[in-house]
């Protein structure tokens, strides 16, 4: 039946005609994909800034926040100075005796404070004086060494015991090598001490002091001390008598005053 309806149709067609017309279609579908690639990669944009940057952080601790700044000092505004006629007066001393309101059983009896008297001064430990090694002997009232005999100087004279003695108030018929009197202490000073003292002293036939004896002591130990520390470091040439040194015995009389400087 169908073959009366389209009898081309089942006509063999010929080999020729499809190999001719397969470079051409095959050329056809290249061109049109050729311009579909074309088409696509034509229009390339080029971007006009760098891609952005993701960092990923990972926080396992937050910070503690910073401490507060430490407040501002604070400065208190300068007192006003008031004129001195605004400030108060002191009160005025009372003038008059006000008598007490209560009056007491027995009245107290008031007296005058005493003056207590000044503390004395610090002992001081005294040199004690040397003995004489031939003191004087005799009888009371009589004179030391003897009556003696007069060797041509006044107030000086040989005694029985061979020494020479010389009165207070004569001089020393000696040559001085070291005779220095002696010297206001500093403590007596300090406490405005006076005193005196009387002193016998010996020179041996060497010329030096070999004997110190305190007659009449000073009311302050402080004057004897110094006087028996100045005179045991006199010395005189030796007194000769008869072409023999001899020892000679003096007294003196030793003064303190204090002297306001």
């Amino acid at each position: 039946m169908f073959e009366t309806v389209a009898p081309s149709a089942f006509i063999k067609r010929s080999r020729r005609v499809f190999y001719e017309s397969l470079p051409i279609s095959i050329a056809v579908h290249a061109a049109v994909v050729g311009a579909s690639f074309a088409t696509v990669f034509w229009n390339v944009s080029f971007p006009d800034h760098s891609p952005k940057m993701y960092v990923a952080y990972n926080l396992t601790q937050v910070p503690d926040p910073p401490p507060p700044p430490p407040p501002p000092p604070k400065v208190e505004p300068p007192k006003p100075i008031l004129p001195l006629s605004r400030l108060a007066p002191p009160p005025p001393a009372p003038t008059q005796i006000v008598a007490p309101t209560i009056i007491p059983d027995v009245i107290p009896e008031v007296k005058p404070p005493v003056p207590q008297p000044p503390e004395p001064p610090p002992p001081v430990n005294a040199v004690p004086a040397a003995v004489d090694s031939n003191p004087p002997t005799g009888v009371p009232g009589g004179t030391v060494g003897g009556t003696g005999h007069e060797i041509g100087l006044k107030g000086v004279k040989l005694g029985d015991d061979g020494r020479v003695y010389v009165d207070r108030d004569a001089n020393l018929p000696l040559k001085e090598i070291d005779h220095v009197y002696p010297h206001y202490p500093a403590d007596a000073q300090r406490l405005h001490l006076e005193g005196s003292c009387v002193v016998r002293y010996t020179i041996g036939k060497n010329g030096r002091i070999t004997d110190i004896v305190f007659l009449e002591h000073a009311n302050s130990p402080i004057f004897d001390e110094e006087t028996l520390k100045t005179i045991k470091n006199w010395r005189w040439r030796p007194m000769m008598v008869s072409g023999k040194p001899v020892e000679v015995v003096h007294e003196i009389e030793v003064y303190y005053q204090y002297v306001v400087r």
